[in-house]
């Protein structure tokens, strides 16, 4: 009687344990599915975002380029009277070298009186 006592405790104290288990795992079924549904909800808010902020770098890339381009005109422009400018001083370095000399000269004779 002890051993069928003891036997139908242990069958009591599985079939107990069974259903904890049966119960927990339908818990964590339910979890996941939850845990799931919640990182498909940051993974498309993060999406959004990205494609917002590819957005806008794209907007700011084009507005980049414009400006370069637009700055590069205007040092086409200046380059050229620049350019022609450096011609003309090498042309004229000997000459304006040689006045230069000639007046720190003269200048240097006026003031030592």
């Amino acid at each position: 009687m002890l051993f069928v006592n003891r036997k139908f405790r242990i069958k009591e104290s599985f079939f107990v344990r069974f259903l904890l288990l049966k119960d927990l795992k339908s818990v964590v079924k339910e979890r996941h599915i939850l845990f799931i549904q919640d990182v498909k909800k940051v993974q498309e808010d993060a999406n959004y975002k990205l494609q917002e902020l590819r957005q806008d770098m794209e907007k700011e890339i084009a507005n980049v380029r414009t400006e370069f381009a637009s700055l590069n005109q205007k040092v086409d422009i200046m380059c050229d009277p620049v350019t022609k400018f450096a011609k003309l001083y090498e042309s004229l370095s000997p000459q304006i070298t040689q006045i230069s000399i000639t007046e720190n000269k003269n200048f240097i004779r006026y003031f030592q009186c």
